[in-house]
């Protein structure tokens, strides 16, 4: 029988798949409206998704965080929230049969003529 760490450790493909498969989803959903809150609100999530990323990975408390979310090919929360309004705008402008019918009078395209 095996007690080391090295027994219970799993090939970091297999931890990012945990991650996008049961985290990742939960983040994501409503990102665009929770995110608009206040920082001090935002933060307990923030400190959880990145305390989860440094467990998954096998990172110290002092390891970047940035590289936590380089490592798994995503982004922070903030960053999270302004990517997905960029494609929410996108998606209105170049593919609005994609969208609800209640934004499709959301954004009005501006005409410098």
């Amino acid at each position: 029988m095996c007690y080391t760490e090295s027994c219970f450790s799993l090939e970091l493909n297999v931890l990012k798949h945990i991650y996008f498969a049961f985290v990742h989803p939960h983040v994501l959903y409503g990102v665009k409206v929770y995110a608009n809150t206040g920082d001090v609100h935002l933060q307990k999530l923030i400190t959880l998704n990145n305390k989860l990323l440094r467990i998954l990975q096998s990172k110290s408390y002092n390891y970047p965080v940035k590289d936590l979310y380089l490592k798994f090919n995503t982004l922070p929360i903030p960053e999270l929230q302004i990517h997905q309004l960029l494609k929410l705008t996108h998606e209105s402008v170049h593919y609005q049969y994609l969208l609800p019918n209640t934004f499709a009078n959301y954004f009005t395209q501006y005409s410098n003529k």
